[in-house]
């Protein structure tokens, strides 16, 4: 509901509010495969795109993808950091 509103103040309010759900949600055991492919597309040089995964403690598996920045400077340092920081704050 938060990020329909308006989204989140911080990162740790988004974590808190994860976990809370993650709490809350019914526990089912579904399998699950992943893969990914990106592609810099017919205008930029490179790709700014990054994407991630992280296994959590209790076996659940989160999935993360950031977009780059449509040609903005630095767009891809963007992606991978944001990718970086979501799946640190995961792991603390």
């Amino acid at each position: 509901q938060q990020a329909a509103d308006g989204g989140f103040t911080d990162v740790s309010q988004f974590r808190r509010t994860v976990y809370r759900l993650a709490q809350t949600s019914p526990r089912r055991s579904l399998p699950s495969r992943a893969a990914s492919r990106t592609s810099v597309g017919m205008v930029r040089l490179i790709n700014e795109d990054d994407h991630g995964w992280r296994q959590l403690a209790d076996g659940s598996e989160v999935y993360v993808v950031c977009d780059g920045m449509g040609g903005h400077a630095l767009g891809d340092v963007a992606s991978q950091t944001a990718t970086a920081t979501f799946l640190s704050h995961l792991s603390s």
